[in-house]
Order: C-alpha cells, then sequence, then structure tokens
C-alpha cells in the first residue's frame, strides 16, 4: 500500500497550490521588493489554523529569493522556552540574516544586534518600550552590562550602520498564535523595540483573535478591542488571508477519497458514489473551512479503510469518519450512547429516551453554528434511519447487517472501534472461509471455523453463516454442514431462558437449513446421516436431528426429510447413543442440559427396557446420581432480567417425561436411599428455603404417590417429546 496520507506541511512550490495563495502571497512579495522608503515596516498575514498562512509565507520568501529582494530571516519563537532565551535569539536571528546582507567589516552589525539582545535579555519591559531591570538573580549582572555599554548608545550605531548600508531585511515569524498569551505578549513587545530599525520589513502570521486576546490582558481596559487597537498601532499592513473556496476543498477531499479507495482496490458502485457525494456535501462540507480540515478527513479516512475494509459498508464509514473528524462532540456521543441511535424508542418510556437523544445531540453540537448543527442532524438522520419519524420494523435488523450498515447492531461497534473485536468475526475472513468450501477437505475447513470463533466470537459466526447460508450451492452446503458438525464442542450453550438463541442450538438451527439446500431424495439424507453418526460432541448431534426432523404433524412435502427416513436417523442416532453409554459413564454429568433428549431418542428409537436399564444400572451404583438425573429435568427460573436462573420446581409434565424412560420406582427408591428415610410428603412441598435436592426429591415422592386419574386407553397412545 502507499503512503497516500497527506502530511499537514505547508508546500513550498507554488506551482503545486491548489486553493490561489500563490497571486496573495506574490502581491505581498512586490509590495516588499518595491519599496523606496526605508523606514520598518509590520506586515500582518491574518487567518485562522489550517487555512495556509505558512504556505503564504513560503510562497512570499520564493518569490523575493527569485527577484533578488531583501534577505529573509526566519524566527520560530516555539523553539524557545523563556523569555531571555526568546529574545537573545530573536536579535541572533536577525544578525545572522544582517550579516549576510552588509558589506561593511569595520563593525558588523550582527554582532552589535547580538550584544544588544544579550543586555535586554536580563531585563523586562513594557508595551511601551520602557525598559527596566528585572528583580532576582539578574539584577546584578544587568547592572554590570549596562555599566559597561549605554543600550541607548548601541541602538544608535546599529541604525548608523543600517542606513550607511541601506540593505533591506525581511523577518518572518509564523505560528505567533500558537504560543501561550505570555510569549505572545513577549513577541509583540520585541516587534516594538525593533521596529524603529531602518531598512527593517517584519510579516507576521497568526490569527487575530487569539493575538489580540492575549495583548488586551497587558494593555488598555483588558478589553479584546484594547488588544486590536494595539495590533492597528503596531501593524501598518493588514492582510486578510483570502477565504479558500469551497469548490477547491471539495476537490481536494474527493481526490484524496478516491486516491485512498484506489490505493484499497474499493469500487464503488455508481449508486455509492452518489450516496457519499450527496450526504458530504449536506452533512460535512459546511464543516470544512480550512485545507487542514480537508486533510485531516482524508488522513482519517486513509487510516480507518485499511483496518475495515470488506468489514462495513464504506459509504457509512466514510460518513461516520467525517463525523468524527468535523464532529468530534458528536462522535464521542455516538459512541458512548449508541443504542439510543439504533433502538425504535417505542413503549412506557419511548418519549423520555427520545427526550434524552435529542439533549444529547444539543449538547454535542452545541460548540458549532445552527446551521451546522442542522447539516450533522441531517447527516444523522442518513445513518440513524430510526431516529426520524418513520418507524422501522425488526425486519429492517435484517436488512441493515446483510448491508454491513452503522445503523446494523451487529456492525454499529466496528465503526467506533476501528476493528473487529473479539467478540466479532471478520467478513473478510469469513468470506475467504466461505469461498473454500468446494475445494478443502471438511477437517480444514472446521479448523478454520474454530479459528475464527475463537474464545467469544462463536455467536457472531453462526449468525454470519445463518445469513449466508440460503445463497450457498448443494456442494458447498454439504461442507459446511459437515465442517460445523465437527466443531459443536467449540459452541457455547449456557443455561438461558431463551436457550434456542445459544449459538450451540443456532448452529443446529443452520445445520437443519443447509439440509434443506440439497435437492430432496438420497443426496439429502445422507448429509443428514453424517451429521447425525459425525457430529461432535453427542449432545450437538441430538441438537441437529431436533432441528431436522419434522415430527408428526408434517406431510412428507413439507419435511426436511420423509417420515419413514427420519425413523431410520432416529435409530441410527439411537444406537450411537447406547453405544455412547456402554462407557459406563453417567449422561447427567457429561451432557446434563441434554440427558432429556437424548434418553427420548434412545427410548423411542430403541428401546425403554435399555434406557430404564441404564439409568437403574447408575443408581445402584451410586444412588446420590439419582437426584441429579432428575435435576436435569427440572427447567430454570429466571426473575426479571437477571443473568442468572435458579431451579424452579418438578412438574408433572417432566415427571411424565421420566417415566417414559425409566420406571419411576427405581428413581424413588434411590431418593429415599439418599435422604435416608421413605418419602411420601401429604403436600406438593414448594419451600425455597429447602435445599433444591431436597426440595426436588419431595416434589418427586409427591407427583409419584398421587397420580393422576387415568383416562381409558384409546389404543393410540404415543411418546411425548421432553418439556
Amino acid at each position: 500500500m502507499s503512503d497516500i496520507y497527506n502530511p499537514d506541511v505547508p508546500l513550498d512550490d507554488p506551482d503545486l497550490d491548489k486553493f490561489g495563495r500563490r497571486p496573495f502571497a506574490e502581491r505581498i512579495a512586490q509590495t516588499i521588493a518595491a519599496r523606496s522608503d526605508s523606514s520598518s515596516l509590520v506586515i500582518s498575514v491574518f487567518g485562522a489554523w489550517g487555512e495556509g498562512k505558512t504556505t503564504v509565507l513560503r510562497f512570499m520568501e520564493r518569490a523575493l529569493r527569485e527577484t533578488d529582494g531583501p534577505e529573509c530571516v526566519w524566527f520560530n519563537p516555539w523553539l524557545f522556552g523563556s523569555q531571555e532565551q526568546l529574545v537573545i535569539s530573536f536579535f541572533n536571528a536577525i544578525a545572522v540574516g544582517l550579516d549576510k546582507t552588509l558589506a561593511t567589516k569595520a563593525e558588523k552589525v550582527g554582532d552589535l544586534l547580538r550584544q544588544y539582545g544579550a543586555l535586554l535579555a536580563p531585563l523586562s519591559f513594557t508595551l511601551g518600550g520602557v525598559v527596566q531591570i528585572s528583580p532576582g538573580k539578574g539584577v546584578e549582572e544587568a547592572g554590570k552590562a549596562l555599566a559597561a555599554v549605554d543600550l541607548n548608545e548601541l541602538r544608535e550605531r546599529i541604525e548608523t550602520i543600517l542606513a550607511k548600508e541601506g540593505n533591506r531585511i525581511v523577518v518572518i515569524m509564523d505560528d505567533i498564535d500558537r504560543l501561550d498569551r505570555s510569549e505572545i505578549q513577549t513577541i509583540f513587545r520585541l516587534v516594538k523595540l525593533s521596529a524603529d530599525f531602518q531598512h527593517m520589513t517584519y510579516v507576521l502570521a497568526f490569527d487575530p483573535n487569539v493575538v489580540a486576546g492575549a495583548l488586551s490582558e497587558m494593555y488598555g481596559t483588558g478589553s479584546a478591542k484594547a488588544g486590536a487597537d494595539f495590533l492597528e498601532k503596531i501593524v501598518q499592513v493588514p492582510l486578510q488571508l483570502p477565504a479558500t473556496p469551497k469548490a477547491a476543498l471539495r476537490r481536494l477531499s474527493f481526490d484524496s477519497v478516491s486516491e485512498a479507495l484506489n490505493d484499497m482496490k474499493i469500487d464503488l458502485s455508481a449508486d455509492q458514489t452518489q450516496r457519499f457525494g450527496r450526504h458530504f456535501v449536506d452533512g460535512l462540507e459546511p464543516r470544512m473551512e480550512t485545507p487542514r480540515m480537508a486533510k485531516r478527513f482524508t488522513n482519517a479516512l486513509n487510516f480507518a479503510l485499511p483496518l475495515l475494509k470488506d468489514e462495513v459498508d464504506v459509504v457509512d464509514l466514510m460518513l461516520i469518519e467525517g463525523i468524527r473528524v468535523f464532529y468530534p462532540r458528536l462522535y464521542a456521543e455516538l459512541r458512548r450512547s449508541g443504542h439510543l441511535f439504533l433502538e425504535s424508542l417505542t413503549g412506557a418510556t419511548g418519549p423520555q429516551e427520545k427526550q434524552r437523544r435529542a439533549e444529547l445531540v444539543n449538547q454535542a453540537l452545541a460548540d458549532v453554528s445552527e446551521e451546522h448543527a442542522n447539516c450533522a442532524r441531517g447527516l444523522l438522520r442518513v445513518l440513524f434511519p430510526r431516529i426520524g419519524d418513520v418507524e422501522y420494523g425488526p425486519h429492517w435488523d435484517q436488512s441493515w447487517a446483510k448491508e454491513r450498515r452503522v445503523a446494523s447492531r451487529e456492525y454499529f461497534h466496528r465503526y467506533f472501534s476501528c476493528a473487529v473485536l473479539e467478540d466479532d468475526v471478520s467478513d473478510q475472513k469469513l468470506a475467504s472461509v466461505l469461498g473454500k468450501l468446494e475445494h478443502e477437505s471438511v477437517d480444514d475447513l472446521a479448523s478454520q471455523l474454530r479459528t475464527l470463533a475463537g474464545d467469544k466470537g462463536a455467536s457472531a459466526l453462526i449468525t454470519k453463516l445463518r445469513s449466508e447460508g440460503s445463497q450457498l450451492t448443494s456442494a458447498s452446503s454439504r461442507a459446511l454442514a459437515l465442517a460445523i458438525a465437527e466443531i459443536g464442542d467449540t459452541l457455547p450453550h449456557p443455561d438461558e431462558l431463551f436457550s434456542f438463541l445459544t449459538p450451540f442450538s443456532q448452529a443446529g438451527i443452520l445445520v437443519s437449513y443447509l439440509v434443506e439446500n440439497l435437492p430432496r431424495g438420497t443426496a439429502r439424507f445422507e448429509l443428514a446421516k453424517q451429521v447425525v453418526l459425525d457430529a461432535q460432541p453427542l449432545s450437538f448431534a441430538v441438537e441437529c436431528f431436533r432441528w431436522i426432523r419434522s415430527g408428526t404433524d408434517k406431510e412428507d412435502d413439507d419435511r426436511t426429510i420423509p417420515e419413514d427416513k427420519e425413523d431410520e436417523l432416529g435409530a441410527l442416532l439411537a444406537e450411537r447413543i447406547r453405544s455412547w453409554c456402554e462407557s459406563g459413564a453417567a449422561l447427567h454429568t457429561v451432557f446434563p442440559q441434554h440427558v432429556p433428549w437424548i434418553l427420548f431418542i434412545w427410548m423411542h428409537w430403541r428401546s425403554r427396557e435399555e434406557t430404564s436399564q441404564y439409568l437403574a444400572a447408575l443408581f445402584d451404583d451410586e444412588p446420590a446420581t439419582a437426584i441429579e438425573f432428575v435435576m436435569t429435568y427440572v427447567p430454570t427460573a429466571w426473575a426479571g432480567d437477571s443473568a442468572t436462573g435458579r431451579k424452579s420446581d418438578l412438574e408433572r409434565r417432566a415427571f411424565d417425561s421420566i417415566a417414559e424412560v425409566v420406571d419411576p420406582k427405581t428413581v424413588y427408591d434411590a431418593l429415599c436411599l439418599v435422604i435416608g428415610e421413605q418419602l411420601n410428603p401429604g403436600t406438593y412441598v414448594e419451600d425455597e428455603a429447602l435445599d433444591p435436592n431436597h426440595r426436588i426429591a419431595l416434589q418427586f415422592a409427591y407427583i409419584y404417590h398421587h397420580p393422576p386419574a387415568q383416562e381409558p386407553a384409546d389404543g393410540n397412545e404415543q411418546t411425548s417429546e421432553p418439556a
């Protein structure tokens, strides 16, 4: 990538002028060079920071050199930290320039100027030019110096030599407005003290408002007008830098944006180009008042585009970066309170939230004009449609996410972090993996998916894959389904209120959709078969099967696979479960969240006898596992917005699910051994003060001893799925 940053440095070559500074600078040079009057002259170039004052000074200096004009001496007051250093260096700089131009060797005026500056350095002097000895350490040294040479006598000798030689010198001082107030005051004291030297011209560049404010503290009434009045007495030729044409600033910005996009090989469509141009002109351009601001904007893009290429909507990114540069307080507020701009503020708190959002925007824009504030508000409505008057329903979230817009909850944070965070997944890297689906092995694809998911990105990975899944070919769908089946052990499945929203369950849903992408018939069934046989761990195979099967209430045309093939698939998975359980491991310790479904599949597609024998053997070896087993059928209760839950109560439906896979008496007898007594409570115990294990054991015993009234059997009973 080429270095396309716009350095915030002034130009030296007038041929590179884009803002009409050259004619203005050359006119100043002509004015100085054509002077026949020997008296000193102070010229000021007024302009705000970033408008191009330094460029004008350099163009002026070049024009003077080309016409054999006066010697130009640059004095940079930024380099000196004390008043003494400033005074000495100021006269040294003038001395160097004069030594280059004067022909006399009898007595160099430069030496006299250095001596003059050295004498002034330990002294203080007022804006009126009255010299006084400074208090403190400098008193003794200053006294000795003044005894040796009289300041007035030294000044007269300097003026005599300058008048005799007749050579003119131009002292250029830039960035005066960037000094602190005391330094600004010192600079203008020096100018006033030395401005009487003949054949001397000073060209000073500064923001008049800043300088007048600093001078007002030391002169007159202390008002800004007093400072401006004093400037008028010192500056004979005040010149205002010509306004930068908006068209030139726009051209600079667009040229730089185009260069940045080309460098990153980003091609905007016609619609994107039009969208950026329109919203840039309406929302950002009114704030772009100086070349420096234009450069800052394009430099921001040059930094952000490489980081977020193919990760966000490029037009939204350019506009957000514009807000960062031109409305920094608004950018900070967006970053801090993004939810207020992303959500539909409805319901009981909607009006209050809207009012809060409006107040935040107003505060963030308090330092800009009302015209510019309205431009910013209009840009916000473009970027975040939900803050307008039109209602945008939930389906828009999916649309904005697909387009990677800043209005999407999934993508918003990328625009303000300039990175893909660890709980997110790079679209660019994901696209690379998807492009390899038909060319790499399933194991390699699974490895790449694991890397993308990392420690925290599984949710984002599955969400993005679900968005892309419907567009995949049959071959790609098959490869992706098998690769996801391999990484089930990396997919979080926390116990949550809406458990189907976890990455684990969402991945199971995704696999079922990918299976449906294959044509009906053998290919689709064979993929489903391979998933339930190979998915890791066993619980993920069960999860995939749950979403692939359609239950009993659909015709074959509406099923992922026909009903008879579902039974064949269930039998294969049941055999895998039986084989896994032969190891002697306890399902409820390895897969506590999936025990009901694992046992249901084993029982339904093989036999209840096998599940009952398996559980009886577990309880016989360790009775305490019985309560752990029952607990896997007890739902978690969630209180309000709490992120933690507690085990609720054992309901009869859950008891019935247990009874379908094991004889309830087997469980009851084991619970009695654990509790140490026969359990036959007269009431259904709901005392939350009890230990949860004890409470659930008592609830199981109560339901066991109080079966519901039996309805006459009709011969059509079917096993029910777990609660």
